[in-house]
């Protein structure tokens, strides 16, 4: 069965979701096969999760951020499309619903042809300054013959049911890794008069933008910076522990207006009429 030929690596720092992506997990893979490892700075994480991929004998190695939360049958479905794929495969991956991309996004689970994670190792950046440690090894490999298979499926939820401090010091690092997302703030300002995330979101992403930094801060020194903030600024507590029984996944997907079929595959609307004028009138 193709849920026995592969070593899933749960990647953690402590986030609210951990025992929500782990029952995600587990209703897709023998449990096993599942191994939670909790390593920094994040380029550690990427190195634990290759040799525990390599050491594990699987055909496949895949990779999980415990912030994500994974839709039913997302493993077997990428399991299933990559075995379709050449021998020259080295990644494949989807799309996933970002609670602050407002939207879909490429990311997620990392399903790797794990015969590859050798040459992967002497191409990963060892270094805490990089941002990008393991998209990067994707270049390296591929330009050295490898394929990285994007598909358009929808695998996962990420960032929902955060913790406040998380919500916060991911926006921080997304102030500095994706300055682009700038503009994702007038949407995250509507959307807070109705969830406190977004509000914390704003204001960890303008803290990030305006840090100069060029590198994630400590976690560790991070998180009694963070607890002040929520403290002094907002007078906020930790939320309840997540109950995720209590969640319903394609609600949120609906909300999002993201359509699939049974396969994840992401469906694509049909523009109305006006849509139609619009573009062509004034493109």
């Amino acid at each position: 069965m193709l849920r026995n030929n592969v070593t899933v690596i749960v990647r953690t720092a402590d986030e609210r979701t951990i025992d929500a992506c782990l029952d995600s997990i587990k209703d897709q893979v023998e449990a096993h096969n599942i191994i939670v490892i909790k390593e920094k700075p994040f380029y550690k994480a990427v190195q634990k999760t290759f040799e525990l991929g390599i050491k594990g004998e699987k055909k496949w190695t895949l990779a999980i951020d415990a912030d994500l939360v994974l839709l039913p049958n997302a493993i077997h479905i990428m399991l299933d499309r990559a075995e379709q794929l050449d021998d020259q495969l080295y990644i494949y991956q989807g799309f996933i619903l970002d609670k602050f991309k407002c939207g879909k996004r490429q990311g997620g689970p990392h399903l790797y042809r794990t015969s590859h994670l050798s040459k992967a190792l002497e191409m990963l950046e060892r270094d805490n300054e990089s941002l990008r440690p393991e998209s990067n090894t994707y270049k390296k490999m591929g330009s050295l013959g490898y394929h990285v298979v994007l598909d358009k499926k929808i695998f996962a939820l990420h960032d929902f049911f955060q913790s406040y401090a998380d919500i916060y010091r991911k926006a921080y690092f997304h102030g500095i890794k994706h300055k682009g997302w700038y503009t994702l703030l007038p949407q995250w300002i509507r959307k807070s008069e109705n969830d406190m995330d977004y509000k914390i979101a704003t204001l960890g992403f303008i803290d990030g933008y305006y840090s100069e930094g060029n590198s994630y801060p400590s976690v560790d020194q991070f998180r009694e910076k963070v607890l002040y903030i929520l403290e002094n600024r907002f007078e906020l507590l930790e939320k309840e522990k997540l109950v995720f029984k209590n969640h319903n996944l394609f609600e949120h997907l609906e909300k999002h207006n993201i359509s699939f079929n049974k396969e994840l595959d992401i469906l694509t609307k049909k523009k109305s009429l006006v849509t139609k004028l619009k573009n062509k009138l004034f493109k």
